[in-house]
């Protein structure tokens, strides 16, 4: 029997308080914050 496998990903902007995080880059309103990707599996 074949499983059919989801992959499903999002991104979402994290803001941080300072901009002395580490990696951390202004926005283009100036912000600063992390730009994560999360990834899941779903099997079905």
């Amino acid at each position: 029997m074949l499983r059919q496998l989801t992959l499903d990903f999002d991104a979402t902007r994290v803001e941080v308080e300072s901009e002395d995080q580490e990696q951390a880059a202004p926005t283009y309103k100036r912000g600063f914050g992390y730009h994560p990707l999360l990834g899941k599996i779903r099997a079905r």
